[in-house]
This record gives structure tokens, sequence and C-alpha cells, in this order.
């Protein structure tokens, strides 16, 4: 299974992006569907969380501490963690 780890305050449109083949990088990788989504109520911590995320420490750190638990804690921003394939 593909991961793909994103920053976007429509995680539903950006959902429906990824499925219809618009990003060249992620298309191969459809269906895409969300595994986790993590909400925050300002931008700034949701960009260093998403940057953590994308480091090895953060990729290991994700499926421990993610995986099949959703935190949503305000409405600005969110974490879109998704799985394809």
């Amino acid at each position: 299974m593909e991961h793909y780890v994103g920053l976007t305050s429509d995680p539903a449109t950006r959902l429906e992006a990824h499925n219809a083949g618009i990003s060249p990088h992620t298309a191969r990788y459809r269906p895409w569907r969300f595994l986790v989504i993590v909400e925050f109520d300002e931008e700034a911590p949701a960009m260093t969380f998403e940057r953590y995320l994308k480091t090895g420490s953060g990729r290991e750190f994700a499926p421990r501490h993610l995986k099949r638990r959703a935190s949503r804690a305000g409405t600005v921003s969110s974490e879109v963690i998704l799985g394809g394939r």
C-alpha cells in the first residue's frame, strides 16, 4: 500500500482530485482513501507536522500512532494521510 501525506483545508476535494488523476505523482496509485485526518486550529503547526511525517522518524511514527486513529482538534487546516491501492 502506498501512503501519501499532504496538507489541505478541504480534505474531500483533495481526495477527489487525487482519485481523478490530476496529480501525476499520485495518479498511478488510485484509488485513494482516507486513513487518518488530523485537524489543526492553525496552519503553522499543521505544516510543521506534515514536514515531520515526511522524515524518517515521522514515517516510523505514523503507523504506530496514527493508524486507525483520527484526532480532530480544529477546522483551519488538515493533515491528510491517504492510502492508495
